[in-house]
């Protein structure tokens, strides 16, 4: 994609650049104008080519838009997705945690108890 749009640049920058070196060149306004009339077609020829070129520019942006919202709108499911199995499988274990610092917490009384009475 982007070689197509450096493609794209390069010909409205030639294109830019053969207007700007033709209408600075050092003639006279009538050779000017002569030469303006004589080449009109080629003219035509050249801006039908640069509209079409932003418009084939304008079509790959969208598209590119396009694309890139979809793919961060799966990459966002993706995650969320990803986020929620993990919170499954930590759920367990969360539970297993908080059952062996209850049993700890017990040991620890009846250790305290027992060190109590004696």
């Amino acid at each position: 994609m982007n070689k197509k749009l450096f493609s794209y640049g390069i010909l409205i920058g030639g294109t830019i650049g053969a207007a700007t070196a033709l209408l600075s060149a050092p003639t006279s306004g009538k050779e000017l104008r002569r030469q303006l009339v004589e080449n009109d077609h080629e003219w035509s020829q050249c801006l039908s080519s640069v509209k079409n070129n932003l418009q084939d520019i304008k079509e790959s942006v969208t598209d590119m838009t396009k694309e890139g919202k979809d793919t961060i709108s799966l990459l966002t499911n993706d995650i969320k997705r990803s986020v929620q199995q993990w919170q499954q499988d930590i759920s367990s274990n969360q539970q297993n945690i908080k059952r062996e610092i209850e049993e700890i917490k017990h040991s620890i009384d009846e250790l305290e108890h027992s060190l109590r009475e004696k």
